[in-house]
């Protein structure tokens, strides 16, 4: 399975199929298919919760119905997810193959701060609750839902990078 280098006598692992790197990329996967899942649960509590939506017509304020603000809401999430949902999965998976040293705990700490950066676009909402609900999936997936670690260390053994379970 591995054989020592001639030249300088460290020990190389030859990569198989189902090793290091598939369990990388599979961990990549899962960390973008739950940040998706996330940030649409969040967007959709968004648009559950937050005022109903009022246009301005000629005629005057319309305030919309609940069925068309839901949908308001809904299609600014997906504007959202443009600007700070595909800067933030391109962080956390740079983050997360550069930490590969970096305790658990310590490694969302740090995320969830960082996460805060690309959600920048929320401080132009006329509504503090969508921008509330953008800072909470941001630091929410960072401390409980993203898999870390990305990159498992050597020898560790552990094989699912899941959510934390008592770290």
């Amino acid at each position: 399975m591995g054989r020592r280098c001639l030249h300088c006598g460290v020990f190389v692992m030859r990569a198989s199929v189902g090793g290091p790197p598939r369990r990388v990329l599979q961990r990549i996967g899962g960390c973008v298919l739950s940040y998706v899942v996330v940030f649409s649960a969040g967007w959709l509590a968004i648009g559950l919760l937050a005022p109903r939506v009022t246009r301005l017509e000629e005629s005057g304020r319309e305030t919309l119905s609940f069925g068309e603000s839901l949908m308001s809401y809904l299609e600014l999430g997906c504007g959202m997810f443009i600007l700070t949902g595909l800067p933030s999965l391109l962080i956390m998976t740079l983050a997360g193959l550069a930490s590969r040293n970096t305790e658990p705990s310590k490694f969302r700490m740090v995320m969830a701060i960082v996460l805060l950066v690309p959600a920048w676009p929320i401080l132009a909402m006329s509504s503090e609750i969508p921008a509330l609900g953008q800072i909470a999936v941001q630091v929410g997936y960072a401390l409980a839902v993203m898999p870390v670690p990305l990159v498992p260390r050597p020898g560790s053994g552990a094989v699912d990078g899941g959510p934390p379970s008592g770290e």
